[in-house]
Formats: C-alpha cells, structure tokens, sequence
C-alpha cells in the first residue's frame, strides 16, 4: 500500500498542497517503510542524517533535495520490493 502511494506521488502532492508538516511526516513514512534512509541517501549521495533532518518537523528541504528524493523513491522502492526478504533489513 505505501509503495503504490509512493509511486502515485502523493508524499508530494500532500506537501505540495501547502501542508508542509504532513507532507514531510508522509514522506517519512514512505521512506522508512519502503527503502529506508541509508538505501536512499546511497542512491541521492547525500548523508542519511541530513536526509531525516530536512524531512523532520523543522527540517526545510531545498527544491532540488525535495524533488530529487520524490524522483528516487519510486524507483529504489520498486527494486526493494523486488529484492528476496531474506535480504531486507
């Protein structure tokens, strides 16, 4: 179910809608139930630290952070979703 609302784009629509706090706490959870900080600051090349941060309650995102973790996310959930669950965390 959150991988379909992660394809569908709604962690961005929300936040996009002007509800920044729960489109940042949206985004949160999709990450963490999907591919998790750490597979995705991999792929985005940035430290995981500071991706929780700018998606925490007084975390400020940047556009091209913002728009580069909605590009990421569909993609690195599907191919975890593709992985064996033996080798998920």
């Amino acid at each position: 179910m959150v991988r379909n609302g992660v394809d569908e784009g709604i962690p961005g629509n929300v936040y996009l809608s002007g509800d920044e706090t729960t489109g940042k706490a949206v985004l949160r959870d999709a990450i963490n139930a999907t591919v998790g900080f750490e597979r995705l600051a991999a792929d985005l090349e940035k430290p995981g630290k500071s991706l929780q941060h700018m998606l925490g309650p007084h975390g400020n995102p940047n556009t091209a952070n913002f728009f580069a973790i909605l590009r990421v996310l569909p993609e690195a959930s599907r191919s975890e979703a593709d992985r064996p669950s033996a080798n998920r965390h």
